[in-house]
């Protein structure tokens, strides 16, 4: 019996290179990883077809500047469609289109995209082009147009406290706080790595909320982790 369980404490996750921890043969981080993709699957409900047509006459709901026709454009769309209304802002959001995805963008923002590209993360930098210019710009919109403009999005390597506050939408007393119960690197001018992210989502999920994080930073370091396990 002791030997069965030294053989299980010792060997490899099955989805990387890490000690596995438990009968189901992953490490802690994969674990959580693997529950927060099923999670993110229950919430994105079911999947609709979509084709060139169908996009272009989703296109054209956008070219409205005002909610209210937006709304309407959408619910006339959705029930020729056959789909939910809640569908069509989905596949907008995959599409980069908002209310503004039809106007050029200003100099004054592309100003702003090239002074906090890599500074800050995209979803700040989307609250930020709206407070300033009034102009609502979605994560993909914004996205594009900094590979337009050669303009890389990705942060310095880590996470300072400020940052995951930001990420997490919290305060960065909270933060503090985890740092001082060793949950992170106990350097607090150091940054914090992908991986210490990772395995506090996984062995702290009571800590943080689906609610108030960066959706667009969470899918992106969680899902690009799995694309670069293949």
């Amino acid at each position: 019996m002791t030997g069965a369980l030294q053989a299980m404490e010792f060997r490899q996750c099955r989805a990387c290179e890490d000690p596995a921890q438990g009968r189901d043969g992953l490490c802690a981080p994969c674990r959580g990883f693997l529950a927060a993709k099923q999670n993110f699957a229950r919430r994105q409900g079911p999947i609709y077809a979509w084709d060139a047509q169908k996009d272009l006459r989703l296109r054209r709901c956008y070219n409205h500047t005002d909610r209210r026709d937006l709304s309407r454009e959408l619910s006339r769309l959705a029930s020729e469609l056959g789909y939910p209304k809640s569908a069509l802002p989905r596949r907008a959001e995959q599409l980069g289109l908002t209310l503004w995805s039809h106007v050029r963008w200003t100099p004054e923002e592309v100003k702003l995209l090239e002074e906090y590209a890599g500074v800050r993360t995209i979803g700040w930098i989307t609250h930020h082009l709206r407070a300033v210019t009034g102009i609502g710009r979605s994560y993909n919109s914004v996205k594009c147009k900094a590979e337009e403009i050669a303009r890389s999005l990705r942060l310095r390597e880590g996470y300072a406290q400020s940052d995951l506050a930001e990420l997490f939408g919290i305060t960065e007393s909270t933060v503090s706080k985890w740092f001082a119960r060793g949950w992170f690197a106990a350097n607090r001018q150091g940054r914090v790595t992908d991986r210490e992210v990772l395995a506090f989502i996984a062995l702290h999920p009571w800590e943080w909320h689906f609610k108030r994080v960066d959706e667009a930073w969470l899918k992106g370091l969680l899902f690009s982790r799995q694309a670069r396990q293949r």
